[in-house]
């Protein structure tokens, strides 16, 4: 399989092994690494936003969270959707 995105900052010999590396999982073996990325930036999205937001409630944390993931305007209208129920 041709993989022509190298990251700039990625030298090709390395850029080499990390393929190599991730060909060599297995599927689940992805999917748990791929989960446990997930749930580090998230993690990481999380204590960015109470710095710099410390009066947020969990709530109030929760709709920022899926701001940054989906955007403000879907956001805004599953709020919407969720306020006539």
């Amino acid at each position: 399989m041709a993989h022509s995105f190298r990251p700039a900052d990625t030298s090709p010999e390395v850029h080499a092994l990390q393929i190599s590396f991730w060909q060599s999982m297995t599927i689940s073996d992805r999917v748990a690494r791929v989960e446990a990325l997930n749930r580090d930036v998230e993690a990481m999205a999380r204590s960015g936003i109470v710095a710099a937001h410390p009066e947020y409630s969990e709530d109030e944390i929760r709709l920022e969270l899926a701001r940054r993931r989906y955007g403000s305007a879907f956001v805004q209208e599953c709020v919407t959707l969720i306020d006539q129920a």
